[in-house]
């Protein structure tokens, strides 16, 4: 009898240890070798030279039945028979003798490809199944199949194998950069396009390092640069002052993620607000707005996202559609279908193993700080809303401090357009040229205070300066606004002095609404209870 194609994982051995999660996943390879006995030596050698990187995609790109058409009509002609071998259609009855075995194959082939669960290990499963119903039926109708029964046999199984190894790599993908708190920073390195671009002065290749000590490394150098801009014992008497308000105020501070009240509801009896990866994986359908920047790019799909706000920070508008959640739920006004998920900064684990970016990286859009002349005053808006917010407030017309990408050559901008051309994927590509063109640009980037003359000032900020990591957080924000209220004092006395006796709230207001505006980011899941939840 035929060996199964794929064998299940073993049971936990005599001694008692127990498997781990992945090892339920025994390695492509091994599942090839056990088909020696049944496709040949050739068809396993073939097998194994194949590569085996993991992919992203969900099964393969191609429908099962589609890639099966070739076969198609020589299994109707098994279908149409009795114990594998066709007959002549009955004559006056007009009936056929089905092959009930060979058309359950089938059956659950097209099940396989209707099937609407996105979890890869539950496609592993329907393929092992579907193999498994292959084989029994090769060997119960072994001594009945001819040289080209057998040969199509072992094409069908080739197939099967294919696509249970895509299953395969997408479940140990999910599984690795799954396994623990450190395991999405694994993730951003080795697929984020931004990390590991040649063109960044400070790539993944360039520094020696990947995953969670990458990170740490950049975190370390954006503190060491704000360090050695302002030195302790150069720092302004105010300085120590408004450090200690901040840091106060930031451990009073909250971590929201805004949603619908549906949305809510199920996260409260799942228990847990779960990162991109981890729905993938645990859920058979699930919702998510990950753009291609934050997933080819960045990479950050395995964390979840939230606000760092202070503890009275009002409702946000959720990123889902309102819409679409009325239309599902049938309710006719919008009222009560939005929530805040509240946590306390300190008790989320972001101080642990979670990481921050001051600006969204796809627009490094820091808001710019706008004045009055000849007044203390201030306000800000993000670039692409100054034409609108104008109109509010006409009076504002002179600037504090703006954001400036850094100027890429024709050269460079030339080469970024092909940076990408080798990725077949459109979206992939696009996101290749965009992240390329920002490792130019990084060079160049700087903050500009003051509206120009001898009292404009410039600094440098750039992409690493964007992000703080874990224990960094709360004494790099501090730092940070300290530096940006005496970069301001150099171009606006006034205004700096007016920022300097602000309270500990008043100044997380400025830090998040004028300067800033943090994103957060937790490794993995989050515990969530009913007391987390406020709907509005």
């Amino acid at each position: 009898m035929p060996h199964s194609i794929l064998q299940k994982a073993p049971s936990p051995s005599s001694n008692g240890s127990k498997p781990s999660a992945k090892s339920s996943l025994a390695t492509p390879v091994n599942k090839i070798l056990q088909l020696q006995k049944t496709v040949g030596n050739q068809a396993v050698l073939h097998m194994l030279q194949k590569k085996t990187a993991p992919t992203a995609q969900l099964k393969s790109d191609k429908k099962l039945m589609h890639q099966l058409d070739p076969y198609i009509g020589w299994a109707m002609d098994k279908i149409a028979s009795k114990d594998g071998v066709t007959e002549e259609r009955p004559r006056g009855t007009g009936l056929l003798q089905f092959d009930a075995q060979f058309q359950l194959l089938f059956q659950k082939i097209n099940e396989y490809d209707r099937s609407k669960d996105g979890r890869p290990s539950v496609h592993q499963a329907m393929i092992e199944e579907i193999t498994t119903l292959l084989n029994k039926w090769s060997a119960a109708n072994k001594d009945k199949l001819s040289k080209h029964d057998q040969s199509v046999i072992i094409e069908i199984q080739l197939i099967l194998i294919e696509e249970w190894r895509t299953n395969f790599n997408q479940a140990d993908r999910l599984d690795r950069y799954t396994k623990d708190q450190e395991a999405p920073y694994k993730l951003m390195t080795d697929e984020g396009a931004l990390w590991s671009d040649e063109q960044l002065e400070y790539s993944t290749s360039k520094v020696g390092k990947t995953g969670f000590e990458y990170f740490q490394h950049l975190s370390t150098m954006n503190r060491a640069s704000m360090a050695k801009e302002m030195p302790d014992d150069r720092a302004p008497d105010w300085a120590a002052s408004v450090k200690d308000k901040v840091v106060t105020a930031l451990n009073d501070a909250v971590l929201n993620h805004y949603t619908t009240s549906a949305r809510a509801d199920a996260l409260e009896q799942d228990g847990a607000l779960k990162a991109k990866t981890l729905l993938q994986k645990d859920n058979p359908t699930y919702k998510h707005n990950t753009s291609a920047y934050d997933e080819h790019a960045l990479a950050n799909h395995g964390f979840t996202f939230f606000f760092i706000e202070s503890p009275d920070a009002g409702m946000r508008q959720t990123r889902f559609g309102k819409e679409e959640e009325q239309q599902r739920s049938g309710a006719s006004s919008a009222q009560g279908d939005s929530a805040q998920i509240s946590l306390g900064l300190k008790d989320s684990g972001l101080l642990d193993k979670g990481w921050l970016m001051l600006s969204d990286f796809a627009q490094r859009e820091y808001p710019d700080l706008m004045t009055e002349p000849g007044k203390a005053s201030l306000t800000s808006w993000l670039p692409t809303r100054a034409h609108e917010a104008l109109k509010t407030k006409p009076g504002f017309t002179e600037k504090v401090r703006s954001f400036q990408t850094g100027r890429m050559t024709d050269d460079q901008f030339d080469e970024s357009i092909t940076a990408g051309a080798k990725t077949t994927d459109r979206e992939k590509r696009q996101v290749q040229v965009m992240a390329r063109q920002q490792a130019y640009q990084d060079q160049g980037s700087h903050q500009v205070y003051g509206g120009g003359g001898d009292r404009q000032v410039t600094a440098e900020d750039r992409i690493y300066h964007n992000l703080l990591v874990g224990p960094d957080i709360i004494p790099g924000l501090a730092e940070r606004t300290v530096l940006e209220i005496a970069r301001i004092q150099r171009v606006n006395p006034e205004l700096a002095d007016k920022l300097i006796q602000l309270d500990g709230p008043e100044l997380l207001k400025f830090m998040f609404k004028d300067l800033f505006r943090p994103q957060a980011m937790i490794p993995n899941a989050v515990d969530i209870k009913p007391g987390n939840i406020k709907k509005f």
